[in-house]
Formats: C-alpha cells, structure tokens, sequence
C-alpha cells in the first residue's frame, strides 16, 4: 500500500511509498491500492510510517534537551536581551547600534569621548553579565526574575563620561 497527498500549493500528487516521496500522477484505475490523504504533515520525510490502516505515524518524539542544552539556552536568552539594550541605548544617543558608537573611539572626531565611554561601558556590561551567569548557572545564587530585570536592575547603567569598573578591586 501506498499514500497518494495532493499538494494545493502545486497542484501535483505526490506518492509515498516506504518513506520514499515522488511527484505522481494517479491512474485511478479499479482496484489500485492506495489511500488519499487531505492534509500534508507539516514534516514529511523518511521518517514518518505508513501504519496498514492507512494513517501516517509521525518520528517519535526527540529527546529531551540535556542539562547542557537548556543552560545554553537560557545563557542565550540573557545574550540576546543584554545585546538588544546595549544597541537600543546607543540608538538613544543617536548611534545606530553598539557597534556604530564604539567605532568613533577609534580616531580623532567630534564624538571620540563617547565611542570611548561606550567601549568601555560594553566591555563591563558583558564582563558583569558573564560572571553572574556562571554563578547561576553553576547554582551559586538565584536567578534574577527575567533577563529585563537584571538589565534594569543590576548592570552597569551608560553615562558619558563613563566610569569604567574597576575590576581589579572587586
């Protein structure tokens, strides 16, 4: 037995047998063996059965994300805010991203003091970020709330000029 899916989008039929999909054209002849299915699973590969009764049984399950994944993930979520605030807040001093205003620390320019303060400003911001988050990650104290809240509420907040942290005192 085989299934036959028609595919709206491009008017084919597409045929599957044993995993194996190809465009076809049905002879609907008397007795031909087939079942015609109405709707295409959102992922169709070699992985998804055709049960005798007809019905499509998709993979199992993947397993679940390993302590590694789902620390990974939630160090990503902390990235992701943490790089969207640094950029939002030199958009708010006209810059158009982080980077744009580090790069005027670079060379003599009407706005040099500022691309240095918001160097080192974003150099602190991820130094802190990172200690934190391997004290967390490590179980070494509680997470904060949300992502937003440790930016509002425990980050280096950017002023010009700018007071970089001093690191070697803490």
């Amino acid at each position: 037995m085989f299934c036959v899916i028609y595919d709206s989008d491009s008017g084919n039929f597409i045929r599957l047998l044993a995993g194996v999909s190809e465009t076809y054209t049905p002879s609907l002849n008397v007795g031909e063996d087939f079942i015609l299915v109405d709707k295409v699973p959102p992922v169709l590969n070699s992985s998804w059965s055709i049960m005798s009764d007809g019905t499509l049984q998709p993979p199992p399950p993947p397993p679940p994300p390993t302590d590694e994944e789902l620390a990974a993930a939630r160090r990503r979520q902390y990235e992701i805010a943490i790089q969207s605030w640094l950029d939002e807040t030199a958009r708010s001093r006209g810059y158009s991203s982080i980077i744009s205003a580090c790069s005027y620390a670079g060379f003599d320019n009407p706005f040099k003091s500022e691309g240095c303060d918001f160097v080192a400003w974003r150099g602190d911001v991820w130094k802190y970020c990172y200690i934190e988050l391997d004290k967390i990650l490590a179980g070494e104290r509680e997470e904060p709330e949300s992502p937003e809240w440790f930016i509002e509420n425990e980050l280096p907040q950017f002023s010009s000029p700018y007071t970089p942290i001093d690191w070697d005192s803490q």
